[in-house]
């Protein structure tokens, strides 16, 4: 009874931020702001650990990039988005240090920096709340578009027919709209394999992780 009084008493004086959905961790650098020329930290959820590698994915769209530049049929392969990610010269160079990219693991087609799938969002992110995003001010100043409540779309790297991409509507669902491989109102949320962060756990996330935390029969 004793430890079930305390328990409950810890988790009515916690921040309501210690019962986020994913843990969250800061890693690499890119534009935040609207008109920016700066660089500030990119937020990024924690989805998923293996004991070698955490599998990151920023927290809001950082940026409005199309699928492809031209409208044609096209696999993520040969997407122009992927190489946006990947080039040394776009978005890796810019985002990450040497080091950083260095404690990055190659995944999809051995690259670095991806965008989840389909089946990664129904793994990872089951809930429809979990998917919804809200994009930085520099992502809607290039032209993402926000719904009344401030939420947007986002690329998933899978083909569809017609010209056509999936992607995870401002509702967080997948998107039954046409939207064309080179449309310019979507956002884009990386996905990195990371060895070298340190996550910020939420309380809620260690309850869960460490459930001897937790006496039988309290019924929380």
């Amino acid at each position: 009874m004793i430890k079930r009084f305390v328990l409950t008493l810890i988790l009515i004086m916690l921040p309501v931020e210690c019962f986020a959905a994913f843990s969250e961790v800061e890693f690499g650098r890119y534009y935040q702001d609207a008109n920016s020329k700066e660089l500030s930290p990119i937020k990024w959820l924690v989805l998923d650990e293996n004991g070698e590698a955490f599998l990151l994915m920023t927290k809001n769209c950082i940026d409005e990039i199309p699928y492809n530049e031209h409208r044609v049929n096209v696999t993520w392969e040969n997407c122009s988005l992927r190489k946006w990610l990947n080039d040394k010269f776009l978005f890796l160079n810019v985002a990450f240090t040497v080091e950083e990219q260095d404690s990055m693991l190659p995944v999809v087609l051995s690259d670095k920096v991806f965008v989840l799938n389909r089946e990664e969002v129904l793994q990872y992110l089951p809930n429809e709340t979990d998917r919804q995003c809200v994009p930085t001010d520099y992502s809607i100043h290039r032209g993402t578009y926000v719904n009344d409540g401030g939420l947007c779309a986002w690329w998933t790297r899978d083909p569809a027919p017609n010209a056509q991409a999936v992607y995870m509507s401002s509702y967080g669902t997948f998107g039954n709209r046409p939207h064309y491989v080179d449309d310019k109102v979507i956002g884009v949320r990386p996905a990195v394999e990371e060895t070298m962060i340190e996550p910020r756990y939420s309380f809620a996330h260690l309850l869960i992780r460490n459930k001897e935390l937790i006496p039988s029969g309290t019924g929380l």
